[in-house]
């Protein structure tokens, strides 16, 4: 039976998930887990799924309800005409409703073999084994029904041990003749493990056609529990990223808040410059620019009592005087001792004024750098 598109991935995943070490893993997790119990639950929690058998007898099909290697009940049929409901009250049994039906075929009717293969053909190893179903056995591939296992796995050689079980068609078609007259469905078919045992030997040669579609109850709650965790890791996920969304709202508006009084800063320290460079600039021009105080408070001080003066002219960088003094020509080296003002020359001739029986001078001075700034001191 071809399967669907849907089946192909999951039965791929299956196999992957079978070979790899997890179901290992996780059995002896739980067997470490239930050791941990007390005997009572342990005994309720791992107790083996109750399964009903089928088996051709001499005297007819019988019924066996067997939990383990324990029976439960026992049902032996002979007439189908007048037992089918007795089979189905025997099967909707109230302890398990859901208790899987096995058809055990007679060891002597199965053909077992253990074979040899390479680690690569694990992949198809369905297919391979159909292929090769006429060497390794009298049948071809669809003269049979078979199923396989892997039983040893050895890396250091690259080889792989299965073992093969292999029924005629016409055996097992005729014992599900027999066991459809009593409108029996089974979820497996498989041969004892030994000739002289009770126990099946952990094959299912029912062609997955033929089985009971059955609710897998455990598999339905696996479903809900991943479902469940993959809906809690995104919603952590979501979780995470509100918050970490939420956190870079903040963080943008802590920078904004920050952004804004930097700027407020920079506008105040902006305009602290501007107002310092504007009072050193004042400064600068007012030191710049001749203080007539301060020359004329020199020119006071320095000039002596039979002098005066008629006009004082200020210039750019220079001072001219012009008066009358008894001794004109002392002034000069009265003025080069002068502290705001410098190199003092006499312009133009000196001249006696009639009326006044003076000298009428005209002397022109220098500013000093900086001295405009600086106070005048008085004239030794």
């Amino acid at each position: 039976m071809k399967l669907s598109l849907l089946e192909k991935p999951l039965k791929r995943v299956e196999e992957v998930y079978a070979r790899s070490f997890v179901p290992r893993f996780l059995g002896w997790w739980k067997a470490e887990l239930l050791a941990c119990l007390p005997a009572h639950l342990r005994a309720r929690l791992i107790a083996p799924p109750l399964k009903v058998v089928a088996e051709r007898g001499t005297d007819g099909l019988r019924l066996l309800r067997q939990r383990g290697g324990e029976r439960l009940a026992e049902l032996l049929l002979s007439d189908p005409e007048t037992e089918i409901g007795l089979v189905a009250r025997f099967l909707n049994h109230e302890d398990d409703p859901a208790a899987q039906v096995w058809l055990k075929l007679p060891a002597d009717r199965v053909l077992r073999r253990r074979l040899s293969l390479p680690v690569a053909a694990e992949e198809n190893l369905s297919q391979i084994l159909a292929f090769e179903m006429d060497r390794q056995t009298p049948f071809k591939a669809d003269q049979v029904y078979f199923d396989f296992r892997i039983v040893r796995r050895d890396p250091t050689t690259g080889q792989i041990t299965v073992e093969i079980a292999v029924v005629p068609r016409p055996v097992l078609d005729a014992e599900l003749a027999l066991a459809g007259q009593y409108k029996l469905s089974f979820d497996g078919a498989d041969c004892v493990s030994q000739r002289h045992s009770a126990d099946l030997a952990g094959f299912n040669l029912l062609p997955a056609a033929l089985r009971v579609e059955r609710a897998d109850r455990q598999k339905r709650i696996n479903w809900i529990l991943a479902a469940g965790a993959v809906a809690l890791l995104f919603a952590l996920m979501s979780q995470h990223l509100d918050a970490r969304r939420a956190a870079l709202e903040n963080l943008r508006a802590e920078v904004d808040q920050d952004t804004t009084e930097a700027d407020a800063v920079r506008q105040i320290e902006t305009r602290l410059k501007d107002a310092i460079a504007g009072a050193n600039f004042l400064a600068e021009r007012k030191c710049a620019a001749p203080q007539v105080i301060n020359v004329l408070l020199e020119l006071t001080e320095r000039i002596p009592d039979d002098t005066w003066l008629e006009r004082v002219s200020f210039v750019s960088k220079q001072v001219q005087v012009q008066g009358q003094s008894a001794e004109a020509n002392r002034l000069i080296g009265l003025l080069q001792k002068a502290r705001t003002i410098a190199n003092p020359q006499v312009q133009g001739v000196i001249q006696p004024d009639p009326g006044t029986g003076k000298d009428r001078f005209t002397i022109q001075l220098d500013l000093r750098e900086g001295a405009a700034c600086a106070p005048a001191e008085a004239a030794p």
